[in-house]
């Protein structure tokens, strides 16, 4: 959440929570941070909360205009895309990818859900230029020298940055939440986050000053360290120390040569 609200231009200490609705394992919140806002929603899994899915109250504009979008002026879809760009859903539980029964439980509570149905489409109308991301499963961007990887299946958000070569086609870049098995608490188990990707065209690359951020949907114990371990190129990465700040996860990469066609496996884990 800090991360998010320093994005939107407000300070974490302005956070307030309105209201919160928990429906068995599954939650809502009503969130704001000075003129900003929005409403989230949690599921609980391996004894944790997960972020679940998230839309964003802009309260300058009528209030109860809730959306969820992505603004990258310039983006192009890339990393097998899910599809053209379309509106959100109008079906806040699809938005949240909560049951039916917790949004109308919410809704006896939050008033700004309430609002969402009747407001939507007067907000599409306000803002037609924007790149709405749809309840879909995955989607990547590249905007230059850099990728950014939205996972809306398990709510990871994943930034890789390079120096050189200024154009890398990246062909596909996947990740996912560990296993109940996979995950710190069971034996000899320490894995928060996987993921692979791989170049397209027919020419190796040499990638250099490398960056690799991993914000995470579920609220990291700030008393573990945790590595990065990268391999598949010619040579394996890592373990690699990471520095942990807003829940985000920060490596930084040494130089490696990728192989069109080649996967690079990568695994965060608690150490």
């Amino acid at each position: 959440m800090a991360a998010r609200v320093r994005a939107l231009g407000a300070t974490v200490q302005s956070i307030h929570a309105n209201d919160v609705v928990v429906n068995g394992n599954e939650a809502v919140a009503d969130w704001s941070a000075g003129i900003q806002g929005g409403i989230v929603g949690f599921v609980r899994r391996y004894g944790l909360w997960w972020l679940s899915g998230q839309v964003d109250r802009d309260e300058p504009e009528p209030v109860g205009e809730i959306y969820w979008y992505v603004d990258l002026p310039g983006a192009l879809p890339a990393c097998q895309s899910s599809g053209a760009f379309q509106a959100a859903p109008d079906h806040l539980a699809q938005e949240l990818s909560l049951a039916d029964t917790t949004i109308s439980l919410a809704q006896t509570h939050i008033a700004a859900i309430a609002e969402d149905a009747a407001s939507e489409a007067a907000w599409r109308k306000l803002h037609p230029t924007l790149l709405v991301l749809p309840g879909i499963q995955r989607d990547c961007f590249t905007v230059g020298a850099h990728l950014i990887y939205l996972d809306a299946a398990s709510g990871y958000r994943a930034e890789l940055t390079w120096a050189a070569p200024t154009t890398l086609d990246i062909a596909r870049y996947t990740g996912r939440a560990p296993t109940r098995a996979e995950f710190p608490g069971e034996p000899g188990a320490d894995s928060v986050y996987f993921f692979s990707f791989e170049l397209g065209g027919d020419m190796k690359a040499r990638v250099t000053g490398a960056t690799l951020d991993v914000w995470f949907p579920f609220v990291l114990d700030a008393n573990v360290r945790y590595s990065l371990t990268l391999v598949g190129g010619e040579t394996t990465i890592g373990p690699l120390v990471g520095t942990l700040h807003d829940n985000t996860l920060h490596f930084e990469l040494p130089s490696f040569t990728a192989t069109p066609g080649t996967s690079l496996m990568g695994e965060i884990d608690g150490i």
